[in-house]
């Protein structure tokens, strides 16, 4: 996928669903998503069955099989902050 079908992709997504792309590009499972995105809201908790859920929406607009196909190209294309997240030590992937 080009860069510009990319981003025309990702300016259609959800904010919800840019939040999750970006922390599956930094190797997180729903568990660790869903907590990440519970501090980030303030809202104590948001279910595990709710992020498979955007991660579906997401495999599907984003036209993938997998969540690493997503986590690819974000970070292909968005790089960023999640980038340099995996790539600290003691970061998700590490």
């Amino acid at each position: 996928m080009e860069r510009e079908e990319f981003l025309a992709l990702a300016a259609r997504l959800s904010p919800r669903e840019r939040e999750v792309a970006e922390l599956l590009s930094a190797g997180l499972s729903n568990k660790q998503v869903a907590v990440r995105l519970a501090r980030r809201d303030g809202t104590g908790s948001i279910s595990t069955a709710t992020v498979k859920g955007i991660v579906e929406r997401l495999l599907a607009k984003m036209q993938v099989d997998s969540r690493v196909g997503v986590a690819v190209l974000w970070e292909r294309h968005m790089g960023g902050s999640a980038g340099a997240e995996r790539r600290q030590p003691g970061g998700p992937l590490c």
